[in-house]
């Protein structure tokens, strides 16, 4: 079985990027062959790839192809991210297959992803998972065009009908509603639901499960026929906060994220557990203040004195982010306490 896998980033998300290979990979069947095609603007290097390339390698049933798209495209609308407009040419960027899947950068695979690439299309364009908050904006139907949200997915995770999505010119069809004087609050997003409307497959929740969605059920405040399955067995998760994994943590499902990250060592894994077990999570708030990241922690609980004397330790020789993000959360909790 080949799964081509279309993701796009530039310089930010590359490790990102990273992660959800080797999350594809190391969850694999034997007889699985992943091609991944890396759709990036000029300004991504070779150089800049060579992790990511290394990391496929070790793969031998796997494939990398890096497909520059050239300058990243004007912005014509606040809140677009430069290299949106990628995701729309993927139908006539990727010629050699019929069906492709598409994952944003943010995303962790749990699980091999044959029984989601080999869910049937028909004439559908895409298959998503129903976005779970979007049923909440009660007149967003009516301000990007729709007749109601019924089909509106979440377009982090897709699978694309290319064959059909080609035959049909949509890629066009999408350039076109980018232009068409709406103003649209999900972007890229938006403009796939409008466009694909009434040609769009509905997937089981777990091929898509946000950190929204798993907060919300974690906590009791959503319910669904489907919630013993996202909460312990989602098979993509996608990290849809403004605080990449990489940034902060607030959820076992960030952690998982460093547990599956090719730049962390297993021993960095091992420690970065443990401080989550031993710290009271849900009291940890984090907010991004002049796009620098900036942490608050409250009534946080250190209990190891071996754990703090390690992260002394890393504090002197800090080697990489998550070494630097522990040091910094174990001045966070000293701090803390001296004003107490």
């Amino acid at each position: 079985m080949t799964i081509p896998i279309v993701l796009i980033s530039d310089e930010k998300f590359l490790i990102g990027t990273h992660t959800t290979i080797n999350s594809i990979l190391i969850n694999s069947f034997e007889n699985t062959k992943y091609v991944f095609y890396l759709l990036t603007p000029e300004t991504v290097t070779q150089s800049d790839l060579a992790n990511i390339f290394t990391t496929v390698q070790k793969f031998p049933n796997s494939s990398i192809e890096h497909v520059n798209m050239g300058l990243k495209p004007t912005l014509t609308k606040k809140n677009w991210k430069s290299a949106a407009r990628f995701k729309f040419r993927i139908p006539d960027v990727i010629t050699d297959h019929d069906k492709c899947l598409y994952l944003d950068s943010d995303v962790c695979v749990t699980a091999d992803l044959t029984d989601l690439f080999n869910t049937e299309l028909a004439q559908n364009y895409i298959a998503g998972v129903r976005s779970f908050l979007i049923g909440k904006s009660q007149n967003h139907h009516y301000n990007i065009g729709l007749p109601n949200l019924m089909q509106y997915v979440n377009t982090g995770v897709l699978l694309m009908n290319l064959k059909t999505m080609r035959d049909e010119d949509v890629s066009s069809k999408f350039l076109s509603a980018i232009d068409d004087g709406t103003d649209y609050k999900y972007v890229d997003q938006d403009c796939i639901n409008k466009v694909c409307y009434n040609r769009i497959q509905l997937l089981p929740t777990k091929f898509n499960v946000t950190c929204v969605t798993y907060d919300l059920l974690s906590e009791g405040r959503g319910y669904t026929q489907e919630a013993d399955e996202i909460l312990n067995n989602p098979v993509i998760i996608h990290y849809t906060r403004k605080l990449k994994p990489w940034k902060a943590i607030s959820n076992k499902q960030d952690l998982y994220w460093h547990k599956v990250s090719p730049i962390h060592s297993a021993q960095s894994y091992q420690l970065f557990e443990q401080i989550f077990n031993n710290v009271i999570v849900d009291k940890l708030k984090y907010r991004s203040r002049n796009k620098k990241l900036k942490k608050k922690l409250k009534y946080a609980n250190l209990k190891n004195q071996k754990l703090k004397e390690k992260l002394t330790a890393y504090e002197k020789h800090p080697q990489n982010g998550l070494k630097r993000f522990l040091y910094k959360l174990y001045r966070l909790i000293n701090n803390r306490r001296k004003k107490q």
